[in-house]
C-alpha cells in the first residue's frame, strides 16, 4: 500500500509517502502560517522524489489536529480535494496520537503549544505491543490546569514507577508550569515534539483496516478549543 501522509497542525508542516510500511520520503517544512502556499508544491515536490504520480497513491492520511486552527483546516480540506479528484480513500488521525506513537515507555503524554497561554494535551497508556489506549481525550488550558488533568488521569499508576514521558512544542514553552505541577518531568528528544508522517501513515493503515476510511463529509478537523471558526463541540479543561 502506498500511503501519502500529511500534518499541517503546527509550525513545522511534514509531507511523508510510505510504500509497504517503508519510508519513501519524510519532508518537514517550517512554514508557520503558510501552509496555504506550501503545502501542495510540498507534496507534487514529495512525489516527484518518490517517483510516483498522486494516482498511485492508495491511502491519504490526515493528521486531524489539534493545533494550528489555519493549518490543520487546510490540511484537512487539501486532502479532502485529493481525495475527491480520485476516489482515493481517506483516514484522518489525532495528532497527539501520532507523537504519542513516536515516544517510549507506557505512558506518553503530548503537549502540544496552544497559544493565548494554553496548551493542548492528551495522555496515552502503551501496552508491551506499543499499542495504545486513551487515558485523557485531547483537552486545554493553561499550562497548570492541563498538568492536573494529567495527573488526574495517570495518578493511579505512579505507585508502578511508571514515570510518564511528555514531548512536544508546549514543553518548550511552558515545561517549567507543568514541572510545578507534576514534578521533574522526563521529556522526549525535541525531534520527537512533532508528529512523525511515517508515524502518521502507519496509523491511518491500520485504523483502514480496522474499521474502512472516513466518510469524507463527516471528516473534520479535531480543533478542541473554539477559535473565530464555527466549531461544534468544543471541550475545556474543568
Amino acid at each position: 500500500m502506498r500511503t501519502l501522509a500529511i500534518d499541517t497542525s503546527g509550525d513545522l508542516g511534514v509531507v511523508a509517502i510510505t510504500d509497504g510500511g517503508e519510508v519513501r520520503v519524510e519532508m518537514h517544512t517550517r512554514v508557520r502560517s503558510r501552509h496555504g502556499e506550501t503545502l501542495l508544491p510540498t507534496i507534487e515536490r514529495a512525489l516527484a522524489l518518490a517517483e510516483l504520480d498522486v494516482a498511485a497513491i492508495d491511502l491519504l492520511a490526515v493528521g486531524l489536529g489539534p493545533g494550528s486552527f489555519t493549518g490543520v483546516r487546510i490540511g484537512v480540506s487539501t486532502v479532502k480535494g485529493l481525495a475527491l479528484a480520485r476516489g482515493t480513500p481517506v483516514v484522518g488521525v489525532r495528532t497527539t496520537r501520532v507523537i504519542a506513537r513516536g515516544l517510549f515507555g507506557a505512558l506518553r503524554v503530548p503537549v502540544i503549544d496552544a497559544h493565548k497561554g494554553e496548551v493542548f494535551v492528551a495522555v496515552y497508556e502503551a501496552d508491551a505491543r506499543g499499542a495504545l489506549t486513551t487515558r485523557l481525550d485531547e483537552t486545554h488550558g493553561p499550562p497548570e490546569v492541563a498538568a492536573r488533568a494529567i495527573r488526574d488521569a495517570i495518578g493511579d499508576v505512579l505507585a508502578d514507577s511508571r514515570t510518564p514521558v511528555l514531548a512536544g512544542g508546549g514543553l518548550a514553552v511552558y515545561g517549567d508550569r507543568v514541572s510545578a505541577v507534576l514534578g521533574p518531568l522526563i521529556t522526549a528528544p525535541r525531534a520527537l515534539d512533532v508528529p512523525r508522517g511515517a508515524l502518521l501513515a502507519l496509523e491511518a493503515e491500520e485504523a483502514l483496516a480496522a474499521r474502512g476510511p472516513d466518510d469524507l463529509a463527516s471528516l473534520e478537523p479535531l480543533y478542541v478549543r473554539a477559535s473565530d471558526a464555527v466549531l461544534p463541540g468544543s471541550s475545556r479543561v474543568p
